[in-house]
């Protein structure tokens, strides 16, 4: 149980981290393309749904992995 535990949160902040830096590399490269910063509300929309969702789904992977 406990072992269950310490996997999912290691999941969790593998999951964060990693959909943080994608998604801070996506939105890099979108703004060098794009010269009107004010369009870029939907980036943060984005961050908001996309790195809880990505943090769960890594911590479910590592808990059911055989690790």
């Amino acid at each position: 149980m406990l072992t269950e535990l310490i996997k999912f949160f290691f999941g969790l902040l593998i999951g964060s981290v990693t959909s943080t830096l994608i998604l801070y590399v996506g939105i890099y490269i979108v703004v060098s393309f794009i010269e009107d910063p004010r369009t870029l509300g939907w980036a943060w929309i984005l961050y908001l749904f996309v790195v809880p969702v990505v943090a769960v789904v890594c911590a479910i992977v590592t808990v059911k992995s055989k690790l």
